[in-house]
């Protein structure tokens, strides 16, 4: 058996800043070393397209998986005879807006905003709720199909916080919502990391920005794999996800001593 793990994320095709989306799939083997996972010889790339939604391109890879879910008849040459070959999915590895179609999920934006369990912003208290399931995910998509109007599928729909499209990730044997790992970007760095500094940033005079910019250019970077600008308080509004997570390392040395404005203007 050789589980595998399946990476699938959008990187941009051209060397500018302009963005060009390219979705793209890669398989690693997932017993190995940590220190190896990143090797390139050890990934190995399956496709890449601007034109083609992924849950087009995922339908003949996922069709390929299942093969290997099933198991293939090789020839082992050390044992000198046919063996069963099992390459089951362990997990599919992504960035969350990914991970919530892969799951067949609404995304952040809905009041089921997790794909992992069915907790609801509308409610008073917000905590871990009943874990999502594959099978109840099936039977979610199956009702929402079968609504007679599109006023009742909307309605279910939001109930759920479950979309009704083709998805070909749920004929996989591994169950979707717990085998898309949280990633940290979008739920740290992109997430509390982003608009906390700019809302910390926001409330700044002009002598407290020079302030800020005076400690960056002081602070010792020589432990940071990259410097922040020392032009904060005029690009902090495009920091990057990079930019953020060298921020958060520095941020508390730099707005130790600093007292903001309140809501009221006052110091």
């Amino acid at each position: 058996m050789t589980p595998l793990v399946v990476f699938c994320d959008d990187t941009s095709g051209n060397k500018s800043k302009v963005w060009n989306k390219f979705e793209s799939f890669c398989v690693l083997l997932a017993g190995l070393p940590q220190e190896q996972n990143t090797n390139l010889k050890n990934i190995h790339f399956v496709c890449t397209s601007n034109k083609v939604p992924v849950m087009e391109m995922a339908r003949p890879l996922v069709e390929e998986f299942k093969i290997r879910e099933d198991g293939i008849i090789a020839y082992d040459a050390y044992l000198c005879c046919k063996v069963i070959a099992v390459a089951p999915i362990m997990c599919i590895l992504c960035d969350n807006p990914m991970g919530a179609e892969i799951c067949s999920h609404l995304g952040a934006n809905t009041y089921m905003f997790c794909r992992i369990c069915t907790t609801d912003s509308r409610s008073s208290h917000i905590h871990v709720a009943a874990l999502r399931t594959k099978s109840n995910t099936l039977s979610q998509v199956q009702k929402i199909k079968l609504a007679t109007t599109q006023r009742e599928k909307g309605k279910l729909q939001t109930e759920y916080g479950i979309s009704p499209e083709e998805n070909p990730f749920l004929d996989l044997q591994l169950d979707l919502h717990r085998s898309t790992p949280v990633e940290v970007l979008h739920t740290l760095i992109l997430g509390p990391y982003k608009y906390l500094l700019r809302a910390k940033m926001a409330k700044l005079s002009t002598k407290q920005c020079m302030e800020v910019a005076a400690r960056v250019r002081a602070f010792p970077s020589s432990g940071l794999l990259m410097k922040v600008s020392t032009d904060i308080s005029k690009y902090y509004r495009s920091f990057v996800g990079r930019d953020f997570k060298a921020f958060a390392q520095i941020a508390l040395s730099l707005f130790d001593c600093i007292r903001v404005r309140s809501v009221a203007g006052s110091v």
